[in-house]
């Protein structure tokens, strides 16, 4: 995840490794931290080149990523109403193929908001 990711979410998620990529030195309890996504790969491949590894953004990382040619599948949630925001994830999905997708409603505050969970395999 993107230093500013981390901050958004208050800190590391449970029983998960983390790796924070930021430009600058950061220092976070819980988490390993990076200045780029070549270390996260160097450090992924040494001690988890058997796992599934999950990135959770923002969305410089997922473009380095994607624009690497880095991801196979993507666990994507749309949300059904319009939020402010400054950063957005947005792919060719004409590159991938949707395998799954699944619909639940959650309450937010008063009001019910729709979610769309996709899976997305690399063609």
């Amino acid at each position: 995840m993107g230093r500013k990711t981390f901050e958004s979410i208050g800190g590391t998620l449970s029983d998960r490794i983390n790796c924070a990529i930021s430009k600058n030195e950061i220092n976070i309890f819980g988490a390993h931290s990076f200045k780029s996504v070549d270390e996260v790969l160097d450090y992924i491949s040494k001690w988890f080149y058997d796992y599934e590894v999950f990135v959770i953004g923002g969305s410089s990382i997922y473009k380095q990523f994607l624009e690497q040619g880095l991801v196979d599948k993507i666990y994507q949630t749309v949300i059904e109403e319009d939020f402010e925001g400054d950063a957005f994830f947005d792919f060719d999905q004409s590159k991938w193929i949707q395998t799954k997708a699944e619909t639940c409603e959650v309450e937010i505050g008063d009001k019910k908001v729709k979610l769309n969970y996709l899976t997305w395999m690399k063609k």
